[in-house]
């Protein structure tokens, strides 16, 4: 199969307009069957009546700002407080779900002050403060950074950050684009639409789940879509990519290091990318002396280079607080995965390998190896037996496996190839990147995916391609995350009802 115009055709430099979320939708809609549109349709009604028409008033909902500020979908680098100060977010903190503050154990650096940790509050309107008896509240007293929407007077102590006028993406793209991402939940019984979809017929069943997987990769290419009208689209995927070695623990971080290691095409030796991402990481052991003799030499030839280097990056350099290390399986160690990032970066032809991938002919059973083997590091002499800095030697480690390469094509890879075709207007090459979506095989299970089939189904589907569990992802994003664990006002059900009768 030909995919139409060479790479060289399609946009390689930045995104210059915003993406309009319904043009893009038009964009496929000749090639959708009627079930697919109806899923759309319910979809809109459901989301974009309790959220985006809000967003029409004088004020979005709080409900939307703090999603906008997870997701930093923000102009980072142009950021300012209210009284004119730079602000950079290096780490955005983690969304807390019970009271107290927003968010908790952020990262932020105004003007050239060092870095703090604080919480984050954020608030419609600067009143909010007040209104909401923060003041005074202990809980409270660790709050670095107010946000609101906009017009703060800086009339505290504590800095604002006005966000309207940062926006990445126009308010009302946003709110649809937020739809689709996840928010903070606790364990959830199984629903009311459990009945209705098991009534559903197996083709029905595989249709909703179908298009409900193109809605979230389109909305993922949304985003990389936004990146790239920042930064460009090869940085937008270099950002992607370790935003994807993160898991959701570690992604602030990782993205913050993209940001400051640019992708850059010429290749350099692996060494020195090494001690530039683990330096920058702030995660490079100063003290070596307790080191087993092996991990020593290796520490030792990572600072021989780079001490070189580090007082053109003393200033970005994260603190060791940035990383959340708490229960984190040990093959998932940062460490592991910025040595993947790494040669990554030492090779420099990864961006041309995964388009030339693209263009090739591969099994649909094949999938998941050929990108381990376009992802995966060449092999190493420290980290194929070490879990990370501490860690003793052990037998060979799989550096990436099939499922998490797998999962780094379909949230990542594949929605940006998607997005630059739609933007270069390659059908040929969209359809191309659909089908591969959607003939790629399921993934490991998470637990994400076990609790959309809790949530969802009395009896859960057999799921055999990872669009499908994708799908399964999108119904609770667009439906689950805007209701209760009661389903209170939730319109799913009565969308598969329709889909029954």
């Amino acid at each position: 199969m030909r995919a139409g115009r060479s790479w060289r055709q399609l946009p390689r430099n930045r995104a210059e307009a915003p993406l309009d979320l319904q043009a893009v939708l038009q964009e496929n809609s000749r090639t959708q069957s009627i079930a697919s549109n109806f899923y759309e349709r319910q979809r809109l009604v459901a989301g974009e009546s309790a959220q985006l028409h809000e967003t029409r008033s004088a004020l979005p909902p709080e409900l939307l700002l703090q999603q906008i500020w997870h997701h930093q979908r923000l102009l980072r680098k142009a950021l300012r407080t209210v009284d004119g100060r730079t602000i950079s977010v290096l780490h955005p903190g983690f969304w807390n779900v019970h009271a107290g503050p927003d968010f908790q154990q952020a990262i932020i650096q105004i003007e050239n002050e060092p870095p703090r940790r604080c919480d984050i509050e954020i608030d419609v309107i600067e009143e909010g403060w007040k209104q909401h008896q923060h003041e005074g509240n202990p809980a409270f007293a660790r709050v670095g950074l107010h946000v609101i929407w906009d017009c703060g007077t800086q009339g505290g102590p504590i800095p604002q950050l006005a966000i309207k006028g940062f926006l990445d993406s126009p308010l009302e793209e946003l709110s649809l684009e937020m739809q689709a991402l996840a928010k903070p939940r606790g364990a959830i019984p199984g629903g009311n639409c459990c009945g209705p979809l098991s009534q559903c017929s197996a083709s029905a069943l595989k249709e909703l789940l179908r298009q409900a997987a193109l809605v979230r990769l389109r909305s993922k290419a949304l985003q990389l879509g936004a990146w790239a009208r920042q930064s460009g689209w090869e940085q937008a995927l270099w950002e992607g990519l370790f935003v994807s070695l993160g898991y959701s623990r570690n992604v602030w971080p990782m993205k913050r290091i993209a940001e400051i290691v640019p992708w850059q095409s010429n290749r350099q030796d692996r060494l020195s990318a090494e001690a530039l991402l683990f330096g920058i990481s702030g995660l490079l052991p100063r003290d070596n002396t307790q080191a087993v003799p092996g991990t020593r030499v290796y520490i030792r030839s990572l600072w021989d280079v780079w001490w070189r280097v580090e007082p053109n990056y003393r200033s970005c350099v994260l603190p060791k607080t940035a990383w959340n290390l708490a229960g984190l399986r040990p093959l998932n160690s940062p460490e592991r995965r910025l040595a993947v990032a790494a040669d990554w970066l030492s090779v420099g032809s990864l961006i041309s390998r995964l388009e030339a991938w693209l263009l090739a002919e591969v099994p649909a059973e094949e999938l998941g190896h050929s990108a381990q083997k376009i992802l995966a590091p060449t092999p190493h002499p420290f980290w194929d037996h070490h879990f990370s800095f501490k860690s003793r030697k052990v037998t060979a480690i799989q550096p990436l496996g099939t499922d998490r390469a797998g999962e780094i094509m379909i949230n990542m890879v594949l929605p940006w190839f998607w997005i630059r075709a739609v933007t270069g207007k390659n059908e040929r090459l969209r359809e191309r990147i659909e089908s591969r979506y959607f003939a790629w095989p399921a993934l490991a299970d998470n637990s994400a995916l076990r609790f959309a089939r809790a949530r969802l189904f009395s009896q859960p589907p057999r799921l055999r391609h990872a669009a499908f569990q994708q799908g399964m992802l999108q119904i609770l994003r667009d439906f689950c995350d805007h209701s209760d664990a009661l389903c209170n006002n939730c319109r799913f059900p009565e969308l598969v009802g329709k889909l029954v009768e």
